[in-house]
């Protein structure tokens, strides 16, 4: 089915018509074509087990993107007019960028939500891998600047290598910010069962504190406990039962 919604949409004369139906289609790869429902095996750049492969309903799931998609836009058009916001503005809107090497002025942003890498859990950019072949771009090019990859867990410097980013990350953010703005992340709460996890879980305790080091209070922590579901089908997952998403402000000086 994928492969037929391929042909089609190099068909189409209407170039906005077709952006839209490539946007769509970007957004269900992943899930459209993983094992049972897991993405896991995408991650590992590896075939599913033939008995956990479930068929997709992808016309379906094309009609629901496209519905999805399709009122976003409504909403985001009549968020525009209401603010009066010029072609530049909205231009200005979204980036795909590196934080560390974003341009956006300093002291400018009220409010940053973020979850973001874990320490070694997952490939991210490998995951989206689908997405990268579609548009003929070579995800090889990206995921060996990725923080927290994977694959990069049997380097010796990993962990340390991580903390590290994560902290420069966090000088970024908070340089980026408003005095008096917010920040909303969210992180692993790894338990102390496993050797494996108990490194994992002093790196986060280390990124926390200093984000209090550096100028953040700490407002407020809500615990999340993560679907037994969403563990069961990943294995790399399967000691992670909690979350935490912790709210800070920048303190203003």
């Amino acid at each position: 089915m994928l492969c037929y919604l391929f042909s089609e949409v190099t068909n189409l004369k209407d170039e906005i018509v077709k952006t839209f139906i490539h946007v769509s289609l970007l957004s269900l790869l992943k899930n459209s074509s993983s094992q049972d429902r897991g993405w896991g095996c995408i991650a590992d750049n590896m075939l599913p087990k033939k008995e956990q492969l479930k068929e997709k309903n992808v016309f379906r799931n094309l009609l629901s993107k496209v519905n999805q998609i399709a009122g976003d836009i409504e909403l985001s058009v009549k968020d525009i007019r209401r603010q009066a916001l010029t072609r530049d503005d909205i231009s200005k809107l979204a980036a795909n960028s590196d934080v560390r090497h974003a341009e956006i002025d300093k002291k400018s942003i009220d409010c940053i939500i973020t979850s973001p890498p874990y320490p070694n859990m997952t490939d991210y950019i490998t995951s989206q891998r689908l997405n990268y072949y579609y548009l003929n771009a070579d995800p090889d090019k990206e995921k060996f600047n990725e923080t927290g990859a994977r694959f990069k867990r049997n380097r010796l410097d990993s962990n340390e290598r991580y903390k590290i980013e994560m902290m420069s990350i966090n000088h970024h953010l908070y340089d980026l910010m408003k005095p008096n703005g917010y920040l909303c992340l969210i992180l692993p709460e790894f338990g102390i069962e496993i050797q494996r996890d108990q490194n994992r879980k002093k790196i986060i305790a280390d990124i926390i504190e200093n984000l209090e080091d550096i100028g953040f209070v700490k407002r407020d922590i809500f615990e999340r406990i993560l679907p037994s579901m969403r563990r069961s089908h990943n294995q790399k997952w399967a000691s992670l039962e909690k979350e935490k998403i912790y709210i800070y402000q920048k303190s203003k000086l």
